[in-house]
This record gives C-alpha cells, structure tokens and sequence, in this order.
C-alpha cells in the first residue's frame, strides 16, 4: 500500500522553504545598506536615501547638465556651415584664486564650401578674445554678440 500524506502537508512543506529562502534573499539584499545624506541637487532639496540609491540624485545632476547644454547651443552661421572642424587644440592655463581660465585655440577645420575668409566661433559673454592670429600672421576680428568672425590670411578652398 502507497504512503500517502495530505495533500496541505504536501503545500506547506513546498510553499514555506521558498517563502523562508525568499525572505531570506531580500533581508541579505538589504543589510548593512545605511541610509546616507545626498546633497542638494540644482532642483532638489538634500534627503537621506539608501546608500545604494543614487539613480535619481545622478539622474537629477545629469539633466541639469543636459539643460545647461541645451541652453548654450545656437544655431550655426551661414559662415560656421561652410567649414567642418576636424579638432580644436586648446593649450588652456587655469589661474583659480581669479576665477580665470587664459590660452590658446588652433583649428583645423576642412572647407566645405568655398571660398571662406572667416572663421565664426560662438563665444561666451564672459569670453575676453585678446588677439587673434592666421598662419601665424596677427589679425583684426570684430564680435558680435556671441559670435566672434574671426578673418583668415588667405582664402579657402574646399578640401
């Protein structure tokens, strides 16, 4: 004769191991987490969370900078649209008790459409150009508004 067991012995011995084994995971999940106090982020207060929850205190830091970014972009220029800049070259010198950043920018761009005898670069209001060189050669510029012409030595071709 078969050994048979009811059948709520046969749930409750099935059932309560995976619950047990379940709890188990979560509570280990959740030990020694320690709850620690996030700065403020650019549109938010500082609030303690989970050490190991930071998704939205760098969620919050990464769409303040995408909004500063979006904000500085402008549209191109005739003139910008007519030369791709292949790489800048900065030889950048920071001077931190001014608040001051100073230096140079070489361009090499490649002329898409010719003939070009300028170069456009967006600046910053708080940008102070104090000279500008083609080939080597001192130049005149103008700025306006937020785009500096910059006249080149000689004029371009497209290549």
């Amino acid at each position: 004769m078969r050994n048979l067991r009811p059948r709520s012995q046969g749930i409750v011995s099935t059932w309560v191991p995976a619950l047990l084994a379940a709890y188990c995971a979560v509570a280990a999940r959740t030990a020694g987490a320690k709850p620690i106090l996030f700065s403020a982020t650019p549109r938010g207060p500082a609030e303690w969370r989970d050490e190991r929850d930071v998704a939205p205190w760098i969620a919050a830091w990464k769409a303040d900078a995408f909004r500063r970014e979006q904000s500085l972009r402008s549209t191109a220029t005739a003139n910008q649209q007519a030369y791709d800049v292949k790489a800048y070259d900065l030889d950048l010198t920071f001077t931190p008790s001014a608040s001051r950043v100073s230096g140079t920018v070489q361009t090499r761009a490649t002329v898409v459409t010719a003939p070009l005898t300028t170069l456009d670069l967006d600046l910053l209001a708080n940008m102070v150009v104090d000279g500008v060189t083609s080939a080597g050669i001192p130049t005149s510029f103008t700025r306006l508004t937020s785009i500096a012409p910059m006249p080149r030595a000689r004029r371009w071709t497209c290549g």
